[in-house]
């Protein structure tokens, strides 16, 4: 079961003690998170009614926290509804490296390494988006005076020089994935472009649109 609250790190002791109390919690990982708040980030071996009296005690009672979002303000606590693959949750709950346990080394190391390989990729992307915005050519009617403008196909060369550069094999599926990423994330607005238009080239507009 995995579930996240924003808990101040100084409770962690009290959370900790309060959670070993429940006959059906087993082995349990906890992240500290730091942000705009502090928060933690639950990964437990625990039944559903355990859950319930739990998070009833720890996030409702004592430190009245939201379980939903409300006038503009986000939830404080909530648990997540279904996990895809037990490994990735435990990577991203253990990600800042911050944590409480009572699982094996030899299990930890197994999720750090996972979580070694999701940051790894995200510094990928960050490079690639860096690359890309530095060494696109501007394709603007006039360079030195309209606004710069970097068309699709310019865009898929630097991101294929980039990949290349950095051993990666060229596929058109994973450029133009990493293209649409550029598209999403760039700071620059000749190259960033807006949902419709990422939607539209994924599919080939509206006519061909096929999930």
């Amino acid at each position: 079961m995995a579930f996240m609250a924003h808990i101040p790190h100084s409770e962690i002791e009290y959370v900790v003690a309060t959670l070993t109390k429940y006959d059906s919690v087993g082995e349990y990982l906890i992240g500290l998170e730091c942000g705009e708040y502090e928060h933690m980030h639950f990964f437990v071996e625990m039944s559903k009614t355990d859950y319930t009296r739990f998070s009833k005690r720890v996030f409702i009672d004592r430190f009245k926290l939201r379980g939903r979002a409300s006038k503009g303000l986000s939830r404080q606590y909530g648990k997540v509804k279904k996990i895809e693959n037990l490994t990735k949750m435990a990577a991203y709950t253990l990600k800042d490296g911050n944590i409480r346990t009572n699982m094996p080394e030899a299990l930890i190391k197994e999720y750090q390494a996972e979580s070694f390989q999701k940051k790894a990729e995200q510094t990928f992307k960050d490079e690639m988006l860096a690359y890309v915005e530095q060494h696109t050519a501007n394709s603007a009617a006039d360079p030195l005076v309209d606004e710069p403008v970097y068309d699709n196909y310019s865009i898929a060369i630097s991101v294929a020089q980039f990949m290349r550069d950095n051993g990666k094999v060229l596929r058109k599926s994973t450029i133009a994935a990493n293209v649409f990423y550029v598209m999403q994330f760039s700071e620059l607005s000749g190259m960033r472009r807006d949902t419709d238009c990422i939607v539209h080239h994924m599919f080939g507009g509206y006519q061909n649109f096929r999930l």
